[in-house]
């Protein structure tokens, strides 16, 4: 039987993730493809801190920012609107800062940094619902291109446009994070003319059905929606701190995790700023003017009937920049979940097709008619998700002398962590039921801000009810054994590939041997049998500096 007995033990942070000084790239097309989608990020795949911020700017410039400004204006008015933007850009910038400096010290995406929290097996399922959530937010940007396309082209009708724009991202979705940095930057440049080119035409008064003279108390737009008091104020922070504000901390982690570890102090702010203030204030506002200045929420619309066949051609580029974004973080959830539950590891650009498919079905869905509930169920989901990976570290892992790394390797994890689990989802399940506003619209406008305090808070109160020998096993499975001192690289027995000893756990499935974490992943002929090892002491690892 396995012993409960702990033992304190000092590992240094090279023997958990890769701390080497940012090296010469190396790989092939196989690593340019994946991207290490289930595995930390090594010194030799890192950049600088300005390429990964402009390549995650795909984000910021997603038409789903004006398009959610104007919706929740002709919804719930001017006033709670914009109060709910500033809400969720300090939100916003405080989680990405706290999260995404992890990431790049530890090189980890949003997966990869779940599973110690919510255990290796329990982190599937926000995999999975990440990926649906991606699948979401490609709907809402395909729907835009879709019907950009079907006001310049009206003979071809709008399901017919969004399954045409769906198919066009088969191919430039099968490859990795090298080919998207490349598009994000050759199509900034043009993003950034043809917004000066329409906001002249908007004030130059090019289109009578979209002009300032039309906007000219553009803070009072949808005055007729609901009246101004404190409900309606939370109901729009809810409805837009989770879907487009928590989410930036989520997406954020699939580009960030690329920088340099010697930038993740500067770098980290630059990043964080950039792909906040801009997307979720400034375009949100933007919004608001064209929804005043046209009559109608659509952004791509606007554009079209701004400035003709350039402003569908800018509709399209910017779309294809975010959905490329939506298309790698979703095949990313994909990957790691059936890589969890199934063993099965094709790939990441294996997923293509199935979450293109998925996307689809929701475009033809008319779920913009629900917008504000849908995006309520998603920002409960988000919200929670980030509080729990925040709450988690700063009230249990020091105080119990736990981890501070994010443990990645399956052969060390346990299957399920009770602190994450339930800190996340009791929450979550009860802030659904207060979603739907069957207790009332205070209720409903309280259900996204219940999602965020308690998840924060309650890791504390269930590490405490635990105790200290039960959270040491929710953390870890076995002891962490560690490579000889002088390997900084090592061979996979399964695969023969060398990579970092981070990389890395024994396995006594294969004689003892030294197998990488995604092989690892990958065998399920095992049971796991290092869990079960009788002779396995477990231990308490704490950092050292190198």
């Amino acid at each position: 039987m396995k012993t409960n007995a702990t033992q304190t033990v000092r590992l240094e942070q090279r023997d958990v993730f890769d701390t080497r000084p940012t090296l010469d790239r190396e790989g092939g097309r196989d690593v340019a493809m994946d991207d290490h989608s289930v595995r930390r990020i090594p010194a030799t795949w890192r950049w600088g801190y300005l390429g990964a911020t402009f390549t995650s700017f795909g984000v910021s410039t997603a038409m789903v920012y004006p398009l959610s400004g104007a919706l929740y204006t002709a919804g719930l008015g001017f006033a709670p609107a914009m109060v709910g933007a500033l809400v969720t850009t300090v939100y916003t910038l405080a989680v990405c800062y706290y999260i995404i400096r992890h990431v790049i010290n530890e090189g980890i995406n949003s997966d990869l940094l779940s599973r110690s929290t919510f255990g290796y097996i329990g982190s599937a399922l926000n995999s999975l619902l990440y990926a649906t959530v991606c699948g979401f937010y490609f709907a809402a940007e395909g729907s835009v291109m879709a019907h950009a396309l079907h006001e310049s082209v009206r003979a071809v009708p709008y399901w017919g446009w969004a399954v045409m724009t769906s198919a066009s991202f088969i191919v430039i979705g099968l490859f990795g994070m090298v080919l998207l940095s490349k598009v994000q930057w050759i199509t900034l440049c043009l993003y950034f003319i043809s917004g000066v080119i329409a906001l002249y035409a908007l004030f130059a008064g090019w289109d009578d059905r979209v002009s300032m003279h039309n906007a000219q108390a553009w803070w009072a737009a949808a005055e007729n929606a609901k009246p101004w008091d404190v409900w309606s104020v939370l109901e729009a922070v809810s409805g837009y701190i989770g879907v487009l504000g928590a989410i930036l901390a989520v997406f954020n982690m699939d580009v960030a995790r690329f920088i340099r570890r010697e930038d993740r102090g500067f770098g980290a702010i630059v990043f964080v700023i950039v792909n906040t203030i801009f997307p979720v204030l400034l375009m949100y506002s933007v919004g608001i003017l064209l929804l005043a200045a046209s009559g109608q929420p659509d952004p791509g619309v606007s554009l079209v009937r701004l400035i003709g066949t350039f402003g569908l051609v800018v509709t399209l580029v910017t779309q294809v920049r975010i959905n490329l974004l939506n298309l790698y973080g979703g095949t990313l959830g994909l990957s790691n979940f059936f890589a969890r539950i199934f063993g099965f590891v094709p790939g990441r650009q294996f997923w293509v097709v199935p979450f293109l498919a998925i996307a689809t079905m929701i475009i033809l869905t008319p779920f913009r008619e629900h917008f504000g509930l849908v995006t309520i169920y998603i920002s409960i989901f988000l919200c929670a998700w980030v509080s729990t990976l925040i709450g988690e570290r700063v009230f249990v892992r020091d105080r119990y002398q736990l981890p501070s790394w994010s443990e990645v390797r399956r052969a060390y994890l346990a299957d399920w962590n009770v602190v994450g689990l339930v800190s996340m989802w009791v929450p979550v399940a009860v802030a659904c039921v207060m979603g739907t506003g069957v207790f009332g619209r205070a209720s409903h406008a309280l259900a996204v801000p219940f999602s965020i305090v308690v998840p924060f808070f309650l890791p504390g109160v269930v590490a405490a009810i635990l105790g200290r020998e039960r959270l040491v096993h929710a953390y870890l499975r076995r002891s962490i054994d560690v490579p000889p001192a002088t390997e900084e690289t090592l061979a996979c027995v399964a695969c023969t590939k060398r990579f970092h000893r981070s990389d890395f756990a024994l396995c006594p499935f294969h004689q003892n041997q030294w197998i990488c974490s995604s092989c690892c992943m990958a065998e399920v002929r095992c049971q796991t049998m290092c869990g079960a090892d009788a002779e396995v002491r477990l231990t308490v690892p704490v950092l050292e500096q190198t």
